[in-house]
């Protein structure tokens, strides 16, 4: 039977209102499904909101998230688990916990980044890290997504390169536009994702704001940068089921907006995609 993409609308959207009015107004958009940011402790947002979760979250508190999120028909797609660079033992057990927490929350996919390396000696040791934080998500039921990220993996080659080398079958790739285009010149989203989907199980819709190095993701389609019929035409024909995570960001310099705001950049968002034809089933 054909089936629409799974649309995952990423919680960062709706940053800094992490409440229960956010999560009504996400549902109310028409999103069934979201994605979470499990954030390091003691760190806040741009905005200084308290996270969704963090990697010290009692089962207590996740059991409470997760009851919110069903009394309101959401469900938990993903998690980003990241952390800082792999070579640090304290950011590896950062990772390990996020991975329990999502599992608790009961996530299927989680999203690792593999960082930088500070000398060439440590190129191997973050690919066995790699490789043993892919066998706990696996054990855990979770399905790991390498991102996009300065360092080891800032392109869909290095992306590759690194997966072959970590050599897991439970490693996969997050395929992530706009933030591809900010970490990269000369670089075609279309193309990336030609020479990857082969082991993409996460993607994330991102437009680009156009300035580079600065970190801006505005409402799908204002960018102009992104072919994203083809990224969708794309997936289609590789019968892609996994989440679709529209993440919308405004640039470091916009104020705290009023959540009706970022719930209409989330509306226009969806409206652009079923325009296009990107909302067609499959």
């Amino acid at each position: 039977m054909k089936q629409p993409p799974r649309l995952v609308c990423s919680l960062v959207s709706v940053s800094p209102h992490v409440d229960d009015a956010a999560l009504d107004g996400v549902r109310a958009c028409g999103f069934a499904e979201v994605e979470i940011p499990i954030r390091a402790a003691g760190i806040v947002d741009r905005y200084g909101s308290v996270p969704w979760l963090t990697e010290e979250s009692t089962p207590a508190q996740v059991a409470e998230l997760r009851s919110r999120l069903e009394t309101r028909q959401l469900r938990p797609a993903s998690c980003v688990c990241g952390a800082g660079n792999l070579w640090k033992a304290q950011e590896v057990e950062r990772v390990r916990a996020k991975l329990r927490v999502a599992a608790a929350l009961g996530a299927e996919v989680v999203t690792l980044v593999a960082g930088e390396s500070a000398h060439d000696d440590d190129y191997g040791p973050i690919c066995a890290t790699l490789r043993m934080l892919a066998e706990e998500a696996q054990q855990l039921n979770l399905l790991p997504c390498v991102e996009y990220a300065r360092g080891l993996a800032h392109n869909h080659r290095l992306q590759l390169q690194l997966l072959s080398d970590v050599g897991h079958p439970a490693l996969k790739a997050s395929f992530d536009p706009g933030l591809l285009h900010l970490l990269n010149d000369q670089v075609h989203a279309e193309v990336a994702l030609a020479k990857s989907c082969h082991v993409v199980r996460h993607v994330r819709l991102r437009d680009f704001g156009g300035l580079p190095g600065v970190r801006h993701f505005p409402p799908l389609g204002r960018g102009g940068s992104i072919p994203f019929l083809r990224i969708y035409q794309l997936l289609r024909d590789i019968a892609y089921r996994g989440p679709w995570v529209v993440t919308l960001e405004g640039p470091p310099t916009e104020p705290e907006l009023p959540l009706a705001d970022l719930l209409s950049r989330l509306t226009e968002s969806l409206a652009f995609l079923r325009r296009i034809g990107c909302l067609d089933r499959y």
